[in-house]
């Protein structure tokens, strides 16, 4: 019974997904101080005091808490309801095709449009959309594609797919890590962690060693607990933070992030309490402000910051592209076909909405729900609804 529910779910994922009707998209919304799904024309596809979450595949997980056990639905951008769960399920979209299901209690049970079952612990989607399945109820893990179809297989039941060392995959060993290749050999033991490039950073009785993944050529021996290892640009782990190396210059740093596109690494951003930098994927300084209060990389030669209340986008060079003030935070939001700047104003706290280059879309926003490639759904001077980029009101409904 169970098998032929998830069989219709997919047939449904195949005919609904991929054909978006964009005069029809569902938004979510809050009204009344209740979650509501709607579409631009304001029909309600579901309205409710649970969570909504947008996932990966502009689908809506709703799990709605109206009783005393929590269910679980998952509703298209078009508004069709793909599945609808017991009261002792929840369910987990793992592809545009695949979705799993978790019965109280028991592990999660996922079919493929060839029929073929799977019950496992964990999934691990990957950035390239493949699926990696641990601790199968027959032992192992096994690695899919998006359709469903068996990659290959492995032995070990607790796997984590390498993010930044394609094709290979780690499993526990004590207090570190064992890293294995493709075909789920163990190639280095007491793996610290990936340290870019391909490397990896491996301890043993001698202190630390830096090692080519791909070659086995060892790098660097010591005493240097590297976070990253780059031929120009090198992070050590100390005790209280993180001591960033470039040429011959030294940077103190309490955390450094990486900021990619399009699974391409192409920043690194470090915070610390005197100075905050950007560099390129290769180390090489392109951007450093000392007052800042907040910085962030907000697309390809666009970085942004917070200074005294006044918002400023650069370029990698250092020229200011544009500037205002009177805001007192900011947040980035990336949809599919733009990124946009949340900007809370000084005084009123309501929210304008600036595109990459500086350009104001949105203003004197009271509340925002969702921000999406075609608007968002928001609150203004009491009227709740659904806004274009152009500042035309959708559907509204008052607050």
């Amino acid at each position: 019974m169970w098998k032929s529910k998830v069989l219709l779910v997919l047939m449904l994922l195949v005919l609904f997904c991929g054909c978006a009707d964009t005069s029809k998209q569902v938004w979510n919304i809050v009204i009344d101080q209740k979650n509501l799904l709607a579409t631009d024309s304001g029909k309600i596809i579901w309205q409710g005091t649970g969570e909504v979450v947008r996932n990966q595949w502009d689908n809506f997980v709703v799990t709605d808490w109206q009783n005393e056990t929590p269910k679980q639905m998952l509703i298209s951008n078009e508004g069709n309801v793909l599945l609808q769960c017991k009261e002792d399920e929840q369910l987990m979209q793992l592809s545009e095709n695949l979705i799993a299901v978790q019965h109280s209690g028991q592990q999660w049970q996922v079919c493929t449009p060839s029929g073929k079952e799977y019950f496992f612990n964990r999934a691990d989607i990957q950035q390239n959309g493949e699926i990696l399945l641990c601790g199968l109820q027959s032992g192992g893990s096994v690695l899919l594609n998006p359709k469903g179809e068996e990659i290959c297989a492995f032995s070990q039941e607790i796997l984590w797919a390498s993010n930044e060392l394609q094709g290979w995959y780690e499993t526990p060993n004590g207090d570190s890590t064992c890293l294995l290749n493709d075909k789920g050999e163990i190639v280095y033991k007491n793996v610290q962690r990936i340290v870019g490039q391909g490397r990896v950073l491996v301890k043993d009785e001698r202190g630390y060693c830096v090692i080519q993944a791909e070659t086995g050529k060892e790098l660097y021996k010591g005493d240097k607990n590297w976070r990253l290892y780059l031929d120009n640009l090198k992070l050590e782990q100390l005790e209280n933070g993180i001591q960033v190396q470039v040429a011959q210059r030294l940077y103190d740093m309490d955390f450094v992030k990486s900021w990619t596109n399009q699974n391409q690494l192409l920043y690194y951003i470090g915070t610390g309490k005197e100075m905050k930098v950007v560099w390129d994927a290769f180390g090489t300084e392109l951007f450093a402000c000392s007052a800042a209060q907040w910085l962030e990389v907000v697309q390809q030669n666009r970085i942004a910051t917070l200074t005294d209340h006044t918002l400023k986008i650069f370029d990698e060079t250092g020229k200011t592209i544009w500037a205002k003030k009177g805001y007192k935070n900011v947040s980035i939001v990336n949809t599919k076909e733009k990124t946009v700047l949340c900007a809370m104003q000084e005084h009123t706290e309501q929210t304008d909405v600036f595109s990459a280059e500086g350009e104001q879309l949105l203003d004197n926003l009271d509340e925002v729900y969702e921000i999406t490639s075609q608007g968002v759904s928001a609150k203004k001077e009491n009227v709740c609804g659904i806004l274009s980029w152009d500042g035309t009101w959708l559907h509204q409904w008052k607050g």
